[in-house]
């Protein structure tokens, strides 16, 4: 499988940890029930062996993954705390101990999800550093990676510590999406399986407002709204962004936003507030023009990676961190040429990819009364990451 190295100047970005597989959220450290410790063996592009390094891949948006899906397809109740078990799935050609990805298990076999090997690109990327650090790779270069498992035998490299995790009731209302999608207009695709997004167009406008007023650093803020279950396709959720709160107390730079406690402390009296069932469903933030503010000439600027729409390693590691939950979104608004482009991101199978969404129009708050059923009876329910 083909990726391209990570500089050597780069390490694990800013909010991860090492010990990924016991990491989950404010610090706490949660089992997860993975007894194999994984490995990829590097190739450079001519095929020659670079070697075989040691991975902790963070199982926490696996695991998270495996419960929604759970949760979407009514095969578990609408709780975290879950129990979920992962085990490696063989390669058939090249057998054991060569993986083709791993699978996440709850109750047995009575439900699972295969995760593909792609699952593991950032982690042979960070492996591949020793490699530029050795003059083995160029920056940038493209190499192949294999995956391996072997069973472990005692305790598995992490931080100490555990924190049994607290059972949470995941909040989904009963909602026609057929009136979402007849006050909607889509923008971009998704794929099947993905949980539609559906945006409030007065949040788009503010988040757009609060980024056409920054000065070329980048802004953001907090996105409030709501899951949902069609009252027809029960095993369809979606989710519904239905306001924005511009981040106060953050730390703004050129190519980085950093969150605060103040900033969450905000965020939640902003929730309690407006009292209207919501929940933090995810974030927003501004990439500037980039090539505008550093003068880049025309020709530079046709070819200039920052002239895109990507999703950098800061952007993905905030989510990871923060937002790792599948109903959580990112909306990235892009300044082109004074033209502020809204993209959304979101989680596909525990990896963050480009997701389509939709903008609705003027739905009204009473959108999820189940007294509007009876309007629908009968109603039948990417990209890879970019980097800076």
């Amino acid at each position: 499988m083909c990726q391209r190295s990570l500089p050597a100047r780069e390490g694990s970005a800013p909010g991860e940890t090492a010990g990924d597989e016991r990491r989950s959220f404010h610090g706490l450290f949660i089992p997860v029930n993975m007894r194999y410790q994984f490995f990829v063996q590097l190739f450079d592009a001519t095929g020659a062996e670079l070697g075989r390094e040691p991975i902790e891949p963070d199982w926490v948006q696996a695991r998270e993954w495996v419960r929604f899906e759970a949760i979407r397809l009514q095969k578990s109740p609408a709780t975290t705390a879950v129990p979920v078990d992962f085990a490696p799935l063989w390669d058939d050609r090249m057998h054991s101990p060569y993986v083709r990805g791993f699978r996440g298990s709850i109750g047995g076999e009575a439900f699972s999800v295969d995760f593909p090997k792609t699952y593991f690109y950032q982690d042979a990327r960070k492996a591949s550093v020793r490699y530029v650090n050795a003059g083995r790779l160029r920056d940038g270069e493209k190499f192949f990676f294999k995956l391996m498992a072997f069973a472990a035998e005692g305790e598995l490299p992490g931080p100490h510590g555990t924190a049994e995790e607290i059972p949470q009731t995941v909040a989904i209302q009963d909602s026609p999406i057929a009136r979402f999608h007849a006050d909607s207009v889509a923008v971009g695709q998704s794929l099947e399986g993905d949980a539609p997004v559906f945006i409030s167009s007065q949040a788009l406008a503010q988040a757009k407002e609060t980024c056409a007023a920054a000065v070329d650093v980048e802004v953001g803020g907090i996105l409030l709204g709501r899951l949902h279950r069609d009252i027809i396709d029960r095993q369809l959720l979606f989710i519904e962004i239905t306001a924005q709160v511009p981040a106060e107390h953050t730390i703004q730079e050129f190519t980085r936003l950093t969150f605060t406690p103040e900033t969450w402390a905000a965020a939640r009296a902003a929730l309690r507030l407006r009292h209207r069932g919501e929940q933090m469903c995810g974030w927003f933030h501004l990439h500037p023009d980039f090539c505008k503010v550093k003068q880049c000439d025309a020709a530079k600027r046709a070819n200039c990676d920052l002239g895109g729409i990507f999703f950098s390693s800061d952007d993905c590691a905030l989510h990871r961190t923060v937002f790792p939950l599948p109903q959580h979104v990112a909306l990235l608004i892009s300044d082109r040429n004074g033209s502020f482009v809204p993209a959304v991101y979101g989680w596909r199978k525990g990896t963050i990819v480009q997701r389509g969404f939709h903008v609705m129009n003027g739905l009204p708050p009473c959108a999820t009364d189940r007294k509007i059923a009876g309007e629908f009876a009968g109603v039948a329910g990417g990209i890879e990451n970019g980097k800076r």
